[in-house]
C-alpha cells in the first residue's frame, strides 16, 4: 500500500511541480504584473494534480484492496495519504524558488499586496492594512513559514478533493466495479 500511495503522490508532485516549472521556463521569473495570472496558473496545477493522483490512488485501491469496493473512510483516507507527497514536494518547490530561482520574491509580493490594496481601499482602510502588513512583516517574510502555509494551502485543497472523491468512488459509483 505505501509503494501504491508514493506512486500516486508522486504523479501528483510531479504534475504540480513540473507545472510550476514548465510555467517558469516559458515566461521566466514573473513580476508583479504577472502575479495575478500565476496565482490563477498555480491553484489550478495544484487543483489538477491533486484530482487526477488522488482519484487514480482511490480508484487503484478500490480494485486492488476492495475488489471493485471502497468505503467512504477509506476512500477519504487514501485520498489524503496521496495529498502529503504533493504537499511536501510543493513546500519544497517553494523554499527552493524564494532562496534560489527568486530571492526578492518575497518583497516583491508584498509590494503588489500593498500596491493593490492601495488602489482598491480607502484611505483608512489603507492605512489599517499597512500598519497590519508592518506588525506582520516579520512572519510575512520567514521563508520557512511560507513553506509551511505552502504545504498546508495544498494539504487543505487535497482533503477536500479526496472528501469529494470519496464520495463519489464510496457512493455514486458504488457497485460499477472496473467502470470508473
Amino acid at each position: 500500500m505505501i509503494r501504491m500511495l508514493l506512486y500516486y503522490g508522486g504523479i501528483g508532485a510531479a504534475i504540480l511541480i513540473g507545472v510550476n516549472l514548465l510555467t517558469l521556463l516559458v515566461m521566466g521569473i514573473p513580476g508583479p504584473e504577472e502575479y495575478a495570472t500565476g496565482e490563477i496558473v498555480g491553484y489550478s496545477a495544484i487543483v489538477v494534480a491533486l484530482a487526477v493522483s488522488i482519484y487514480l490512488g482511490v480508484r487503484d485501491y478500490r480494485r486492488k484492496q476492495g475488489g471493485g469496493r471502497i468505503s467512504f473512510g477509506k476512500a477519504w483516507l487514501v485520498g489524503v495519504v496521496v495529498t502529503e507527497l504533493p504537499a511536501l514536494a510543493f513546500a519544497a518547490y517553494h523554499l527552493l524558488y524564494v532562496k534560489v530561482i527568486d530571492p526578492d520574491f518575497t518583497q516583491k509580493y508584498m509590494d503588489y499586496q500593498t500596491e493593490s490594496a492601495r488602489a482598491s481601499m480607502t484611505a483608512e482602510a489603507f492605512q489599517a492594512f499597512q500598519a497590519t502588513m508592518e506588525a506582520q512583516s516579520a512572519l510575512a517574510t520567514n521563508v520557512a513559514l511560507q513553506s509551511l502555509v505552502m504545504y498546508a494551502t495544498v494539504l487543505a485543497i487535497g482533503v477536500g478533493i479526496s472528501f469529494l472523491l470519496a464520495f463519489v468512488m464510496a457512493f455514486l459509483l458504488k457497485g460499477r466495479g472496473e467502470a470508473a
